[in-house]
């Protein structure tokens, strides 16, 4: 199984401002209060419309996110001034990934026996439900 990583939101998705203008290639995002954004690793958006830009966070100091990678998936690195918005709202990466995430739990089920059933020798690197037999 290849599961992919995520990231927890907060219900509401409260905002915050950033702090600082940002360029392209800026890996600390300054923000006025990180508290309002879940703990790293986590991903945020800045801006509220198709104009925004994901961005993967990996660690969080004070109202610093560090070790950013910005333009995540795909959404492209741009430039933003200081006051642009800035929240955990639910992004593609996260609908992309629980579906991945789903489809390969699917995959991976469908060689399991299940409920007395055998193995069809496919994968035997699951476990075996409800009294299966490889």
């Amino acid at each position: 199984m290849a599961q992919q990583p995520m990231y927890p939101a907060i219900a509401n998705s409260p905002g915050t401002e950033l702090s600082a203008a940002l360029t392209a290639a800026t890996t600390t995002v300054a923000v006025t209060d990180a508290s309002k954004l879940p703990p790293a690793p986590n991903v945020l958006t800045i801006g509220t419309d198709e104009s925004s830009e994901t961005v993967l966070y990996t660690g969080k100091t004070g109202n610093n996110l560090t070790g950013c990678t910005r333009g995540f998936d795909g959404t492209g690195a741009k430039v933003w001034v200081s006051g642009s918005k800035v929240a955990r709202y639910f992004t593609a990466y996260d609908h992309n990934t629980v579906r991945a995430n789903i489809l390969d739990l699917i995959d991976f089920l469908a060689y399991m026996p299940i409920n007395g059933g055998t193995f069809d020798g496919n994968d035997p690197t699951g476990p075996v439900i409800d009294g299966g037999t490889y």
